[in-house]
């Protein structure tokens, strides 16, 4: 269980030992099972203290987790600070790269966990510094055996599975050869690939590897003199020697044409194309093929996912030994894609869609029963996903199927099945449990009742009998090419000032001089710096610094986003990624007023959360419900100007008030006339200006001219303003007002400035600025295309990946955690810039409080304590946007709202706190797995939360950090009990009154619930 993992890492963070005891590492290996597993080790600080305790002569457990550490954080969290602890002592170092070449040199299936962990870890350590593997003493013997003897075992293997091992020993082989070219030569040398992709043996991922190894090694071959060479091997080759290029040639063909020839044949033929020659046949087969036609799959075959099969969908997610866990996506480095960032970005979405796909079809499978999926009867069990069919017919890649029950819609695609009877001693999960002979993705092209059109661009042989439809949220869809977008970007020039045509400095805000003077790369046009004048990258700024606010940091990063193409931004939640984005719009907005620009969030209530500075009310936080409120609000405001102006020309009753086309109408029928009238009589006279038509003014006798005329011209001018405004809403007159999704569209369309999140991205078009707090690459890349600039707020592992493109900006740009009390920067090692403040009515600035335990899906005294903290939070008057209640479980989400609307609280409820119309509001409940910043978090723990989420739980919060839970498995001290409040208190009084008064103790959710009800009683009045 993860809780009995968590518990234990607790113990020994807590109480770090000063001596080494075998239950160090014999009561953790136990529970290390799983990646997750290895993600709590990482983030519990359990690594330094059992590196601590390395020796030469520790146990094989005890050198596993090291190894398996270090990989897991290089591989799947892109950050190498094991590796960097490892490399600041050589010596120890030394001795552990020793062991892990002892533990490698035998072949054999002993100790295979430990095998592949080793494998794993010289993965990572040839991508950090291959060095430290080169200067070991025992490289040279290792070097010189290790390969073949490898090889032999594997050759060897006639009907038995390859170790578990395999794998990893092939991940290794695709590392070493993208990072050393003399071992890329050996291993092609070796024909080390052929082993994993011939032969039939080994689990998928292996003989994915294998794939993969291959295309790292291949060297283009002259087709036309290979074809030269098969001309002396007889008519069995013709179907070579006359094609017209490689391509008109299959593998299997010539395969089989090769296994039809004699040994002494296919050993002449080896000798001439220069391949080895004491190799198994079976092997040697394939070496000719790959010689003579290249890899069986490209580059672009691997994220092509119209044409995965059941391989890719089901065998490659099957696994014997998870805690050996590979991320098949590390070894694509740009060397092995020749700097192509397109390719690997859709390696990666390629692979999170066929996982996506496979999660689904097992899940709608698992819904099932089947006995023989050849009848119908033989499938047992409903889902509203899988489809039987009952005739398919095809021509070609066209096909036209008939299933039993007739359906509405489909998705996009839909994954067609040849199901049969399960059979138990297949190893392969799909046909051991579902009976899963064959399966293609199918491009839906219509859909009628029984009947499906659809194209499948690889149908093989089999006759599928059923399909599983896909849910929207898994698209099957190539996307743009991100580094092509990229480079497209840098066809617009970006410094342009269009709002300040005559003045070519950009005009920035929020920066101080004096820390513009500790910025590399600022130049003051005058020496004194007496001007606001100056330039960072070749680029003209002024600036008013009395207006300066912004770190260091955050200057650096503000300037690096005016002046790049795409930027990378190092930063954590609450580092003031928000107030860079705001100085950034308040920029476009004064600078360059034609572009727009879009803001990316996480998640919907990280847009709601986000605050906008004074000034930019124009910018659209899509589903966010008030920006629908205001604009039919605003609509409703301007066609009652338009209704009074009608009744003042007497129009009225042509119910030019009805709509933005009437009132248009009436401007250019009545108004633009009279006003061309009004013109043409007027003079300096007092009653010729008072005759203006659509107002009464009544001036003095002795009033000036030209102040008469002033007041007629503005207030027409504010009449132009209404009806353009009116002429901006037109497309609303066809939206029915209650459609809350088309005028959400219609704000899209029209803003200039959108913040919106990954689930609202669908519908939106490309833009001139993105700001993304985002790292999902299948959002960005559809997006990015066309932009002039690009900025990711991020710290997470594709942006490694990004900044390889050629117009990415080379700077280190890093923000600190900013305004975070000392206390909870503590908790994740970050520096504070915020003293250790009162929070008015707690006495604790961060605290565990504790619940009772209980052994089910929801805890109600945990739910029931959280909300009633958060009521206690808004009687004090703690604002409501500053406070966030983060869940782990879905289920405690649900119980909570189930409490609220108990306490009368609502979802359609708006936070008041005027003295008669308090409203506690509805609060921001949000996921543990992806939390934004907040001043105050109350977190609840029911079900536990992995290491890596209570750090990111503890980085969200600004002020206040409160856990609920019956137990504490943090990776950091905290303290735990009873919450401990102050009576009397208020936010708003900024008194501290822990030294004149006694801290009251609430004695569990009861006892919180019932001072609560007493508060709110005195707060309302009751």
């Amino acid at each position: 269980m993860p809780q009995e993992l968590r518990k234990l890492l607790r113990n020994i963070l807590v109480r770090p030992p000063k001596k080494y005891t075998a239950a160090l590492v014999a009561d953790i290996f136990p529970h290390v099972k799983s990646k997750e597993s290895l993600d709590d080790l990482l983030y519990s600080g359990y690594f330094h203290v059992i590196w601590n305790f390395f020796h030469a002569d520790v146990t094989n457990n005890h050198l596993q987790l090291i190894l398996l550490i270090a990989y897991y954080e290089l591989d799947f969290c892109n950050q190498s600070s094991c590796l960097k602890t490892l490399a600041s002592d050589k010596s120890k170092l030394h001795d552990l790269v020793v062991r892990v070449l002892q533990a490698t040199m035998d072949p054999s299936a002993n100790n295979v966990t430990l095998k592949g962990s080793a494998f794993l870890f010289l993965s990572a350590l040839v991508r950090y510094d291959v060095s430290f593997l080169r200067e070991n003493k025992l490289y040279a013997k290792w070097n010189n055996n290790v390969l073949d003897q490898y090889l032999r075992t594997f050759s060897s293997l006639e009907t038995v599975q390859y170790p578990s091992y395999a794998k990893c020993f092939i991940y290794l082989c695709i590392c070493w050869a993208v990072s050393d070219e003399e071992m890329k030569s050996k291993i092609r040398n070796l024909h080390v690939a052929l082993f994993f992709t011939s032969g039939g043996m080994g689990e998928a991922l292996s003989k994915r590897l294998g794939d993969l190894l291959s295309l790292v090694c291949y060297e283009e071959s002259d087709f036309v003199s290979n074809q030269v060479i098969f001309q002396d091997f007889g008519p069995s080759f013709d179907f070579l020697t006359l094609a017209f290029s490689k391509l008109d040639v299959s593998h299997t063909q010539l395969n089989e044409a090769l296994e039809d020839v004699g040994s002494e044949q296919l050993t002449k033929i080896a000798r001439v194309l220069n391949i080895g020659i004491d190799l198994p046949t079976k092997f040697l087969v394939e070496a000719i093929t790959t010689k003579v036609l290249g890899p069986r799959i490209t580059r672009s075959t691997t994220f092509q996912i119209s044409r995965y099969t059941e391989f890719d969908l089901f065998d490659l997610f099957d696994t014997t030994n998870p805690e050996l866990a590979i991320n098949p996506l590390i070894p694509y480095t740009l060397e092995l894609i020749e700097d192509n960032i397109t390719e690997y970005e859709q390696l990666i979405l390629a692979w999170k869609v066929s996982k996506q796909i496979h999660n689904h079809l097992m899940s709608t499978l698992g819904r099932l029963a089947i006995s023989d999926g050849t009848k119908a009867e033989g499938i047992r069990g409903k889902s509203k996903y899988f489809h039987i069919v009952e005739t398919a017919e095809f021509t070609g890649t066209f096909g036209n199927i008939t299933i039993n029950a007739p359906v509405a819609s489909l998705s996009d695609a839909v994954i067609l099945l040849d199901v049969h009877r399960p059979n138990d001693r297949d190893e392969r999960l799909r046909i051991k449990k579902f009976g899963i002979q064959a399966a293609r993705v199918a491009k839906v092209l219509s859909c009628l009742g029984k009947l499906v059109k659809v194209r499948v661009e690889h149908l093989g042989e089999a006759t599928y009998n059923a399909f599983i439809s896909l849910p929207e949220n898994v698209s099957t869809h190539n996307l743009r090419q991100l580094n092509d977008a990229i480079k497209c970007s840098k066809k617009s020039p970006i410094f342009e000032n269009q709002g300040n045509p005559d003045e070519s400095a950009i005009e920035v805000f929020h920066l101080k001089m004096d820390v513009l003077e500790n910025i590399e790369g600022v130049k003051f046009e005058d020496k004194d710096h007496s001007h606001k004048h100056f330039q960072y990258n070749g680029v003209k700024f002024n600036s008013n610094f009395a207006m300066g606010m912004f770190t260091l940091g955050e200057s650096h990063a503000l300037l690096e986003m005016l002046t790049s193409r795409v930027l990378v931004v190092k930063a954590d939640t609450n580092s003031g990624r928000s107030s860079l984005t705001n100085c950034f719009l308040h920029t476009l907005q004064r600078n360059w007023p034609n572009e727009r620009c879009l803001v990316i969030l996480p998640s919907r209530l990280a847009t709601t959360q986000f605050t906008l500075f004074p000034g930019l009310e124009s910018v659209v936080k899509v589903g966010l419900l008030q920006n629908v409120t205001d604009v039919i609000r605003r609509r409703s405001e301007l066609l009652k100007k338009v209704s009074e102006i009608s009744k003042i020309l007497k129009l009225d009753e042509y119910a030019f008030d009805t709509n933005a086309v009437n009132a248009l109408m009436l401007f250019t029928a009545h108004i633009v006339p009279k006003w061309e009238d009004y013109l043409s009589l007027l003079n300096k006279s007092k009653r010729a200006i008072e005759r203006y038509p659509f107002e009464r003014f009544n001036f003095d006798e002795e009033e000036d001219y030209e102040i008469m005329l002033t007041a007629v011209l503005e207030h027409y001018a504010a009449i132009k303003k209404t009806f353009a405004d009116l002429q901006k809403l037109l497309p609303l007159d066809k939206v029915d007002q209650d459609d809350v999704q088309a005028i959400q569209q219609f704000l899209v369309k029209t803003s200039k400035y959108i913040i919106s999140s990954i689930e609202d991205l669908k519908a939106l078009e490309s833009f001139d600025n993105i700001i993304s707090f985002s790292s999902s690459p299948e959002v960005l890349i559809p997006l990015v295309q066309g932009s002039k600039r690009a900025i990711f707020f991020t710290p997470e592992y594709y942006v490694g990946l990004i900044k390889s493109a050629e117009s990415v900006s080379n700077s280190s740009v890093e923000l600190s955690t900013i305004g975070v009390r000392k206390e909870i920067a503590a908790l994740t090692g970050s520096k504070s810039s915020v003293k250790s403040e009162y929070n008015p009515g707690f006495k604790h600035t961060v605290q565990h409080i504790t619940v009772p335990e209980v052994k089910s899906q929801v805890n109600i005294d945990e739910a029931k304590y959280a909300v009633y903290l958060f009521q206690y939070f808004r009687l004090l008057g703690y604002p409501h946007h500053q406070l966030l209640v983060i869940v782990q479980s879905p289920y405690m989400n649900i119980l909570i709202e189930e409490i609220l609307e108990e306490h009368k609280i609502y979802k359609t409820d708006v936070a008041c706190d005027d003295a008669k119309g308090f409203k506690f509001g509805w609060p921001l409940i949000q996921s543990c797995q992806n939390p934004f910043s907040c001043d105050y978090a109350i977190v609840l723990c029911h079900l536990g939360l992995s290491m890596r989420e209570y750090f990111d739980v503890a980085k969200s919060a600004r002020l206040g950090l409160y856990f609920i839970g019956s137990s504490l498995t943090a990776p950091y001290k905290i303290r735990l009990g009873d919450l401990e409040v102050y009576t009397g208190a208020h936010f708003s009084s900024g008194k501290d009154s822990r030294a004149k008064t006694e801290a009251y103790e609430m004695d569990g959710a009861e006892h919180m619930g019932e001072y609560v009800e007493q508060m709110t009683k005195t707060r309302m009045g009751c």
